[in-house]
């Protein structure tokens, strides 16, 4: 996106700080909507640099967020058999 908004101000159609963050922020997915709104309420969100900052580190946690998940699962997953396991013979 950032390509595009250099290739506009090359050409001579240059886009403001703020409405480069306004753009940026309504083409993120539905997960970082807890993030916009927070930004949207900041002072500091006409300024690219934090807004880009703050998204990385959002999307950093997203990740982990989800490589957690998925080894939480695994993990409960594992745990099944072995939990049915001792229903079984408690019951018996």
């Amino acid at each position: 996106m950032t390509d595009i908004f250099e290739e506009l101000s090359i050409v001579g159609d240059p886009i403001e700080e703020e409405d480069r963050v306004i753009h940026l922020l309504t083409c993120l997915p539905p997960s970082f909507d807890v993030l916009v709104t927070a930004l949207e309420a900041s002072e500091d969100v006409s300024k690219m640099e934090i807004v880009t900052d703050r998204l990385l580190c959002e999307e950093i946690k997203l990740k982990e967020k989800v490589a957690c998940g998925g080894k939480a699962h695994e993990m409960r997953a594992r745990q099944r058999p072995t939990e049915n396991h001792h229903s079984i013979i408690s019951h018996s």
